[in-house]
């Protein structure tokens, strides 16, 4: 075999080998945990990611209000900005910005049991975008079951969380992250973030002189 030969395969082999190569689609999963409670106390399950290092979301919950309510959604990274929406009883709507990238888990949300059942928290996740303002796909995401038990039932290691109100937090950022919607495009979360990560910047550069 002659050596122009030899190289025509070898660069016919080299395009086919790019031309085949798989470009793969980056993606996380969502999952909240499950949990046993006792009726009439408070309690807390977390909602976590995996997969990627995700800067915003939206996310839709629903939960049936005949045996749980909501006290609080609360934010476990302290750089994040979250803004809580219940327009129907059961149903909220939760946008999520982190500009660094979060851990994981990303949010506590807080709820009530209010009466003797097996129930569940589903989830629906949207608009994730990761800390290169990229678009990730969501491969699954895994509802909570609960499991409200009588007093007298209830485990007496189980630790439940005493919030500090019955109603639902907001926790709302200077920046102007709070016109954000569920019907916000793109670029406009994206919009947000930058103002999000330049007034960060900006406060923590002015705390080194004072």
């Amino acid at each position: 075999m002659s050596r122009r030969l030899l190289s025509l395969l070898i660069a016919v082999y080299m395009l086919v080998t790019i031309w085949v190569v798989p470009v793969y689609a980056k993606e996380c999963s969502f999952s909240l945990a499950d949990a046993d409670v006792q009726k009439g106390r408070l309690f807390d399950i977390s909602f976590s990611v995996s997969g990627e290092d995700i800067a915003s979301f939206i996310a839709e919950y629903t939960f049936d209000s005949k045996y749980l309510k909501l006290s609080s959604c609360k934010s476990v990274d302290k750089n994040a900005v979250v803004e809580v929406n219940q327009n129907d009883e059961g149903q909220i709507k939760v946008v999520y910005l982190c500009d660094e990238g979060t851990d994981s888990p990303v949010l506590t949300l807080t709820f009530k049991g209010l009466q003797e059942s097996s129930t569940e928290v589903a989830c629906k996740v949207s608009q994730v975008i990761n800390t290169d303002y990229e678009d990730i796909s969501v491969t699954s995401c895994k509802s909570a079951k609960i499991n409200i038990l009588s007093q007298n039932k209830g485990n007496t290691e189980h630790k439940t969380t005493v919030a500090s109100t019955e109603n639902i937090t907001r926790d709302y950022s200077e920046s102007g992250v709070t016109v954000i919607n569920g019907d916000s495009s793109k670029s406009e979360i994206v919009f947000f973030l930058k103002i999000s990560h330049n007034s960060l910047a900006f406060f923590r550069q002015l705390s080194l002189f004072c």
